[in-house]
């Protein structure tokens, strides 16, 4: 019976999907227990059996090969044979065993140094093609006790942001004096972003780079375009070279230096790169990029993946069969010859996905996107139910019928992680409305939204009531928005007021005011490009005498180092961090310190040595920031609410460690870590947290933010 007649019946029998399906598949509808199987088996074998068959095929073709055998199979086990066949073409030593009896385990320390162990290593999530690239994940098939060395041409760079709106059509100028030590390379380096990542200037000296132990000057002089999004610089020894630089500055048209003692450099360098060494001088800066010692580098495997790690994983089939999958293979064992891997490709070639309905197309992004969560994220005891959570999800596919139910299936189904980062972004071109803006900005008030700020103050006041939306009762319409968020409460009722005000350009949206005793039914265009300013003074301003404001969320860096170099020991400081202080260095902080910063390793990386959430700890990172002199000693406050979401959560972490101010507003967002971005065959994009992090009270961060004192 195929699956459109099968939900008819259904539907006429008055039988209603529930989105809080339970987590054992005999309590599901069969085809839909099945088809759980098949995403389960397919995710376990694609992200974990190290074999060379799982980088040979079209994993979409495969999933929807599986589907058609939890369709056509005359039963249970049927299907359960049929699913192990198909994945034993794809890998080795796959096996299916009765409900009662264990398959042999596979113990990798059989195999030798003449025949070492191949492994899955995932340092986050970063399976090509899903994963975009975000530097510090990566996913490989490791070789036990292979040296793995990095790719491409290796450099090691001391490197600033800055946001490049304050410099737009202006002119700039980065010098240094430049020497290598003995052999190698070095070089200034300036780049220009604009829209969408467009390269608008590079020049990295790459037809003139910097050679021998004589000082010499240089200089990189460039137009910032009107377009211009971001502006990055830096200086740079190339391979294994020991380069110092000294007088590094910024200078705008006039002459003007534009980097001061609160300049914070950023290293980034590969396994075996440099170690870094920054001093400020009157004239500039001094830096000085150092190689590290050569040390043994460990095959991934080896480096991260614990001796007790499990050998194999296990999943049970819906005829209560199990089926066993190595996630260790012998290396002999996990190769393909050319004739077999061309044979997988012919037979897993990419698949036509504009021949597949909507449903169709849903139900393929859930099986590609679920396995991505289950396996690899970082806060796996935020879901009480993942079984649950993907039988709810294949339910509701099979309703869609269009992008934007496809949409809200990927949706609902992050919904529950709990993670404020999380977008869900519609690729497909023919999709594509240009959006705009309501004249009016929203605050999240006792579970309504209030009117912040309005462009016609003559219909729209501050602090008007949204109680009707279209016609739709406020809280019905918030109640909607709400359950296609993921994250804290008071986080998505900030993004459900985001939604409201964005909506297709020049489209209408009817509101009904609250105003006293009065209601008012007003309508507004989505006309603005931009979020209507809630603050519109200067972002540096003396409120009183000696009670200075400086607002992060738009203040640009050389301004805010200007602004703390001109300080005459305030009465009091107040940062303003609601939003997201785009470019901005923490190392103004440094500023507010007493001693270094030794709050560590709160940003980690998580390994999985197994499926199902099976995560240990890779990697550890923290800013270590150092005290700068001459402290500020005045009173601080830091204003901040639920706008403020990674980056300004990580410059709160610290000021509630070392207590550095009074922290004053709401809650945050409570999502923070770098993110991961995953592309799915129905041409959705997902953001997630792919980081797990401790908060400076050492417990996990995500979800809960930063409490204000007051």
């Amino acid at each position: 019976m195929n699956r459109i007649m099968l939900t008819l019946l259904m539907l006429a029998a008055g039988v209603a999907f529930s989105l809080l399906a339970q987590a054992n598949g005999d309590e599901h509808e069969p085809g839909l227990a099945r088809e759980a199987n098949v995403i389960k088996a397919v995710g376990l074998m694609r992200f974990f059996h190290p074999h060379d068959a799982v980088e040979a095929v079209d994993w979409n073709a495969v999933l929807l090969e599986g589907f058609v055998l939890a369709e056509d199979a005359d039963n249970d086990k049927a299907f359960a044979q049929s699913l192990t066949d198909l994945l034993g073409d794809l890998g080795a030593g796959i096996k299916i065993s009765g409900s009662e009896s264990e398959f042999s385990p596979f113990n990798g320390s059989t195999c030798g140094s003449y025949d070492p162990a191949v492994r899955w290593v995932h340092l986050g999530f970063g399976a090509s093609p899903m994963a975009e690239s975000s530097g510090i994940y990566s996913s490989r098939r490791s070789v036990s006790g292979v040296e793995e060395s990095e790719e491409g041409e290796q450099f090691s760079t001391a490197m600033k942001h800055w946001p490049a709106p304050a410099w737009r059509e202006r002119s700039l100028s980065l010098s240094a004096q430049a020497r290598v030590v003995g052999e190698g390379q070095a070089a200034l380096w300036a780049r220009v972003d604009g829209p969408g990542g467009q390269t608008l200037f590079f020049d990295n000296m790459a037809d003139r780079f910097i050679e021998g132990e004589e000082w010499t000057e240089h200089s990189i002089d460039f137009e910032v375009p009107e377009q211009a999004v971001s502006i990055m610089f830096g200086v740079m020894a190339l391979e294994s070279a020991q380069a110092e630089f000294r007088s590094v500055a910024m200078h705008d048209e006039e002459g003007a230096t534009l980097l001061s003692t609160t300049s914070q450099w950023s290293l980034v360098a590969p396994q075996s790169g440099h170690e870094m060494e920054v001093e400020h001088e009157p004239d500039g800066f001094e830096i000085a990029l150092l190689p590290r010692s050569p040390e043994p580098r460990l095959a991934a495997i080896d480096q991260y993946i614990p001796e007790d790690a499990p050998h194999q994983a296990m999943i049970e089939l819906v005829d209560g069969s199990r089926l066993w999958v190595p996630l260790t293979l012998c290396q002999s064992g996990s190769e393909l010859d050319d004739a077999q891997r061309e044979m997988l490709a012919d037979r897993f070639g990419a698949p036509d996905l504009e021949q597949l309905s909507p449903a169709e197309l849903a139900r393929l992004d859930v099986a590609s996107l679920w396995p991505v969560v289950r396996h690899f994220y970082p806060y796996q005891e935020l879901v009480d139910d993942w079984s649950g959570l993907l039988h709810a999800a294949l339910e509701s596919s099979i309703e869609v019928d269009d992008r934007k139910s496809h949409r809200r299936v990927l949706q609902r189904m992050l919904s529950v992680l709990k993670d404020s980062h999380i977008n869900v972004i519609d690729r497909d071109e023919s999709s594509q409305i240009e959006q705009a803006l309501l004249p009016i900005d929203l605050q999240a008030v006792d579970g309504e939204l209030v009117v912040a700020a309005s462009q016609d103050t003559d219909r729209v006041q501050v602090g008007d009531r949204i109680v009707a939306v279209d016609g739709e009762p406020a809280a019905e319409w918030i109640s909607d928005r709400l359950a296609h968020h993921s994250g804290p409460h008071h986080r998505n009722m900030w993004r459900a007021g985001f939604d409201l005000l964005r909506g297709p350009k020049g489209e209408k949206t009817t509101l009904k005011l609250a105003r006293n005793d009065q209601r008012i039914e007003i309508e507004l265009v989505h006309e603005l490009d931009q979020l209507l300013a809630v603050r519109t003074g200067d972002p540096v301003d003396e409120l009183v005498e000696g009670v200075v404001y400086i607002d992060l969320d738009r203040i640009e860096q050389p301004e805010l180092d200007r602004a703390l170099s001109d300080l005459d020991e305030p009465r009091a400081l107040v940062f303003d961090l609601r939003g997201y202080p785009s470019g901005l260095q923490p190392g103004f902080l440094g500023r507010l310190m007493d001693r270094e910063d030794d709050f560590e390793g709160w940003m980690r990386v998580l390994v999985a040595q197994g499926p199902n959430g099976d995560l240990v700890e890779g990697e550890r990172f923290e800013w270590g920031l150092p005290a700068i002199e001459p402290r500020i000693q005045a009173p601080v406050v830091f204003l901040t609410d639920a706008s403020a979401i990674s980056y300004s959560e990580s410059i709160l972490g610290l000021v509630k460690y070392h207590g550095l101010g009074t922290i004053v507003g709401s809650n945050t967002a409570g999502a923070n870590g770098n993110i991961q971005t995953v592309n799915l065959p129905g041409a959705f994009r997902v953001i997630y947290t792919a980081m797990r992090v401790i908060g400076p009270d050492g417990e996990p961060f995500q979800g809960r933010g930063i409490e204000p004192d007051v």
